[in-house]
């Protein structure tokens, strides 16, 4: 993050979005999850993403994934 991008992101009201896929008979894709941000950006043209971060990793035994998404609006 470049300083500028600090200051716009002080100046601005940082919100945070969450976005989840389960599956209860495979293990969950990040594609999945990466199609839903994607949707969710195409139909927010305002919206600046500043941050994501990934809540939960896919294993053997659990079918969860999440990703945070901290954001500002222009």
């Amino acid at each position: 993050m470049t300083y500028g991008d600090m200051h716009r992101a002080k100046e601005a009201c940082v919100k945070l979005k969450l976005f989840t896929v389960e599956s209860s008979n495979r293990k969950p894709s990040f594609d999945d999850l990466e199609a839903s941000v994607n949707e969710w950006l195409a139909q927010h043209p305002d919206i600046v993403a500043e941050d994501t971060h990934t809540i939960a990793q896919p294993n053997v035994g659990w079918g969860h994934l999440a990703v945070a998404v901290w954001y500002t609006e222009k």
